[in-house]
């Protein structure tokens, strides 16, 4: 799932996200824990490099822990909402 489109999977993805943006700020608005998951609800600010324009978007963390290290992270970004902050998406209301 995470290759797709990218022959190196999560790293390459990760430099290309770090090669087009800064990220200035995480606020978390929520945590939640159940068992080994804990899933942390997060905004955050990025400056877009090649547009040279900053944008806010949510990030939901789900992260796993088994006899008190992390054995599992996922993150999940609002990529429409940075899309059509961009002026790269266009919803019609």
């Amino acid at each position: 799932v995470y290759s797709k489109g990218l022959p190196g999977g999560p790293a390459d993805l990760l430099a290309k996200v770090s090669a087009e943006y800064a990220f200035h700020r995480y606020d978390i608005d929520e945590i939640s824990e159940i068992g080994n998951d804990v899933w942390a609800i997060c905004e955050v600010v990025a400056h877009h490099r090649p547009t040279e324009s900053n944008v806010t978007g949510r990030i939901i963390f789900h992260m796993v822990f088994r006899d008190g290290k992390l054995v599992s992270y996922e993150g999940f970004f609002d990529t429409a909402s940075i899309l059509q902050q961009q002026g790269r998406l266009n919803v019609e209301s």
